[in-house]
């Protein structure tokens, strides 16, 4: 199955520095603009558990301990890691994590989670 020209060309496109949404990608909020919006706002823990189960937990095992599709987060996030680095890594993604589609708030909410479970 061939990929579609479309698809070719808003791949080639991303790879560029300049944000361009997939085909069909309705959020037209550019990464930097959403990782300010979530920085901006107060999270929410318990909601970000939530959040954290829905969008984050196929690949990242709640506890923290378990190696899924993405690492163990017990050894990576601490009381020195940053809302930002988070946020980026959540809005923006890196590495071979990709960015994810959701909202500033629940972003907000799932580092706030994640700050709770982690840091200690």
């Amino acid at each position: 199955m061939r990929p579609s020209p479309t698809l070719l060309v808003a791949l080639l496109t991303a790879a560029c520095d300049d944000y361009v949404p997939f085909p069909g990608d309705t959020d037209t909020t550019t990464p930097s603009d959403a990782v300010a919006e979530a920085l901006a706002l107060t999270g929410d823990p318990t909601a970000g558990a939530t959040a954290f189960d829905d969008t984050c937990a196929v690949c990242h095992d709640p506890a923290g301990v378990e190696k899924r599709a993405g690492p163990a987060l017990d050894p990576l996030i601490d009381a020195t890691t940053t809302d930002e680095s988070l946020v980026r890594t959540i809005l923006e993604g890196t590495g071979s994590m990709p960015r994810q589609n959701v909202t500033a708030q629940e972003c907000a909410d799932i580092v706030a989670w994640l700050h709770q479970e982690f840091d200690g």
